[in-house]
């Protein structure tokens, strides 16, 4: 499939792959071309996502399809462009997509503190949240605790803001000798749970960003720094003593 077939108002995903993260982003088709398709920005918080070279991104595109297997599309360019007032992505590839499994709800990792309460009037254990989703959750904890599609609550603060995700657990794995994985499907959120990982997405790319124009200036305030090393190739020659026959 080209991407000049991807009908308008079809349900798009942006996938980038920036600092050993995967990140997602919902948009949708607003008009297509020879070798390009019109996104709509995703806009969190009143800013719209950039995507702009500043840091090395490695992007894909996938289209959703109802009936079907959805259809990707990998190493797409994309920028921002205006047309007739409005802002919006350009999303090219010369090369054909192809049809990828259906896929599971896109899980963002974490990696945070939290605390958990499994089952009822049970006491509170300190936990990792590894990864949550629009329907689920994960933790890891250290102690063996006892399940039978129990409930949990689990809280935990990110970005100014304390998160208390309700939900039951499902499956528990082992990983390792102390650990254990806790799979959560997500009943009740104290926020908008779609918004938060948007947000969170967001500020990791603009992490990526700013860490490595950073680098970037360290690396010209370096260079500039060094003493310029110059060889002078006549001197060079004349400190050679001469030597007869």
């Amino acid at each position: 499939m080209l991407i000049k077939e991807v009908p308008k108002d079809a349900e798009l995903t942006i996938e980038v792959s920036v600092a050993a993260r995967k990140l997602e982003f919902k948009s949708q088709c607003i008009d297509t071309g020879m070798n390009y398709l019109y996104a709509r920005p995703i806009i969190i918080d009143g800013k719209r996502v950039s995507f702009e070279a500043s840091v090395t991104l490695s992007v894909s595109l996938v289209y959703i399809r109802e009936d079907k297997n959805p259809v990707l599309w990998r190493g797409v360019g994309i920028s921002t462009v205006t047309e007739n007032g409005k802002s919006m992505y350009k999303i090219t590839s010369s090369m054909e997509g192809y049809e990828m499994n259906r896929r599971q709800a896109y899980r963002l990792f974490l990696g945070l503190g939290a605390v958990a309460q499994i089952g009822i009037n049970k006491k509170a254990v300190n936990v990792i949240i590894k990864d949550i989703s629009e329907n689920g959750f994960s933790f890891v904890g250290n102690e063996d605790i006892e399940v039978n599609k129990s409930p949990v609550r689990l809280v935990f603060k990110d970005m100014d803001d304390t998160i208390s995700l309700m939900g039951i657990v499902v499956r528990k794995v082992k990983a390792g000798e102390k650990k254990i994985i806790y799979g959560c499907t997500l009943t009740s959120c104290n926020t908008d749970i779609v918004h938060y990982i948007n947000a969170k997405q967001r500020y990791y790319l603009s992490t990526a960003k700013n860490t490595q124009i950073n680098a970037n200036r360290a690396a010209i305030r370096n260079v500039l720094r060094e003493s310029p090393k110059y060889i002078n190739n006549n001197n060079k020659q004349g400190n050679k003593k001469k030597t007869g026959k």
